[in-house]
């Protein structure tokens, strides 16, 4: 699928989930209306950066994949948005690629990434494993799958145990022959075992933190366990993604790096009041700024995963 400059704002041509409101939800967006048309004057007034910037990230998004990328999306601590962010990766890299993309939901008991897609609750990847002499192709693979926005595969079943490191490495073996990039939200409460299990297979990393001092710290103390662990070599596949869980809150990225170990890069995600919300994810009402965020996290998630032979 080739998308042009003109059709590259992320997620635009979305429809929303395909499901109905339950009665008395609030529709909120992302961004209030001042902000909104604020931002439309300065695109128009700065359109052919702004085109030309999207354009590029498109195009790194939608970069060919000969066998099965995974990224994995971790997080230090709960609460940092961890499977809100694995939802938007998976929706961008959905919506921007023509083949098949995945959306795994490894967190135990939790089930946070299917109802930010709004899909049922379906076959778990510990079922998906045991099921591995009976798959041969994609539809053996199919009925065990919910559908979500985008046209984004979602694995979501509840595993009311842990997911065994055997059981994902079965899963996932068996998955990778069927979508071209896999992004497996990792519980924070996972056991040591399944989370060196899923890094050890992981061709790039995406930890969440949240964007302030206290966030960066976090970062840095979860990358230097993670390399005292035997997972050093992953650093520099590594992308931090900062969240800001309040209005007005932002933080300098660049000096947020500088104290982070080397190797890793940075990306940012402002304030969302559509996201805040708690609801699904409907594309049409995220903020401006989460648009460019998503797609600028799935570029660059991608060209690292990518690096790995």
């Amino acid at each position: 699928m080739t998308v042009s400059a003109r059709d590259a704002r992320p997620l635009m041509g979305v429809a929303p989930v395909t499901m109905s409101r339950p009665q008395g939800d609030q529709v909120v967006h992302g961004d209030p209306v001042i902000r909104r048309l604020g931002r439309l004057v300065l695109r128009v007034a700065g359109a052919s950066r702004y085109v030309h910037e999207l354009a590029e990230l498109v195009t790194a998004v939608q970069s060919p994949v000969t066998t099965g990328r995974r990224i994995v999306v971790t997080g230090g601590r709960d609460g940092a948005g961890k499977s809100t962010v694995a939802a938007l990766l998976g929706l961008v890299l959905a919506h921007l690629r023509s083949d098949r993309v995945l959306a795994i939901d490894a967190d135990p008991g939790v089930l946070s990434l299917p109802s930010r897609l709004r899909v049922p609750d379906a076959t778990s990847l510990s079922d998906l494993s045991r099921a591995g002499s009976r798959i041969s192709g994609f539809e053996d693979v199919r009925p065990h799958l919910a559908t979500g926005p985008a046209g984004l595969w979602v694995l979501a079943g509840h595993d009311p145990e842990q997911l065994s490191p055997a059981a994902y490495q079965a899963g996932i073996g068996l998955l990778g022959r069927f979508f071209a990039v896999t992004v497996t939200d990792c519980g924070a409460d996972a056991d040591e075992e399944f989370r060196h299990g899923l890094l050890d297979r992981a061709h790039a990393q995406v930890l969440v933190t949240p964007a302030t001092a206290d966030g960066t710290f976090s970062a840095r103390r979860t990358l230097e366990i993670q390399t005292q662990q035997g997972h050093g070599a992953l650093l520099e596949r590594t992308v931090v993604v900062f969240v800001a869980h309040a209005p007005r809150v932002r933080i300098d990225v660049d000096q947020a790096v500088r104290r982070l170990p080397p190797g890793v890069v940075a990306a940012e995600l402002g304030y969302d009041r559509h996201l805040a919300a708690g609801s699904e994810i409907t594309a049409r009402l995220l903020a401006e700024g989460t648009y460019t965020g998503a797609t600028r996290l799935a570029a660059q998630a991608l060209t690292r995963a990518l690096e790995v032979p």
